[in-house]
């Protein structure tokens, strides 16, 4: 009769300590990028709101511009800057913002996103 060890089965420490530096670094990005995205989530919903919003149209680009920031101040939004936003009269009324955002990561990495979304405001 042979006698079979029993393997001890399990992680090691270096296995526990390379998947807890992954779920970390995982959690970081996480930490970077969520709140990017839902301040864009924030920003197409205003952009929408100026876009529904009846008479915007014949009103000037200052007026416009100020009807946005009012929105976007309302929703603590701080990426987008008066550069960032455009407002083109031809075929209608577009209004344009292009921005981008960077957060520092780790050392020299950064995350960098770029956002861009544009709305035909209603006459």
């Amino acid at each position: 009769m042979k006698h079979y060890r029993k393997r001890e089965e399990g992680i090691t420490l270096i296995g526990f300590l390379l998947g807890l530096t992954l779920v970390a670094f995982a959690a970081v990005m996480v930490m970077k990028i969520v709140p990017m995205y839902t301040e864009y989530y924030n920003i197409s919903k205003a952009m929408d709101g100026i876009a529904a919003e009846a008479g915007l149209a014949n009103k000037t680009n200052y007026q416009i511009r100020s009807a946005l920031f009012r929105r976007l101040q309302t929703n603590y939004v701080r990426s987008v800057d008066e550069k960032d936003i455009h407002i083109v009269r031809k075929n209608g009324v577009r209004v344009n913002i292009s921005y981008e955002v960077r957060k520092g990561l780790i050392a020299n990495l950064d995350v960098v996103a770029s956002f861009d979304k544009e709305v035909v405001l209603s006459g």
